[in-house]
């Protein structure tokens, strides 16, 4: 619930700096909303990956740990 209302408040950011950018004419104004919108925007898909990941199904074995061991096969090291 938490990363769902900080996505809104990002997209809110990026909505009230695109409206300053329209209304705005003092040019130190407008590069600040630009700057907080390209931030939004980099939050919000940080925001997206991690629902992403959250809203994959939980397995049984992803707090198991695993040992894997990799050797050469037929035809030695050279092939």
């Amino acid at each position: 619930m938490k990363l769902t209302k900080l996505n809104k408040e990002a997209k809110q950011t990026v909505e009230d700096s695109l409206m300053i950018l329209d209304e705005e004419s003092d040019e130190e104004m407008r590069e600040l909303a630009k700057e907080e919108m390209n931030e939004a925007k980099e939050q919000i898909t940080e925001l997206e990956e991690k629902l992403k990941i959250l809203l994959l199904p939980k397995d049984e074995n992803d707090d198991k740990n695993v040992v894997v061991e990799i050797r050469g096969g037929a035809g030695g090291d050279e092939a």
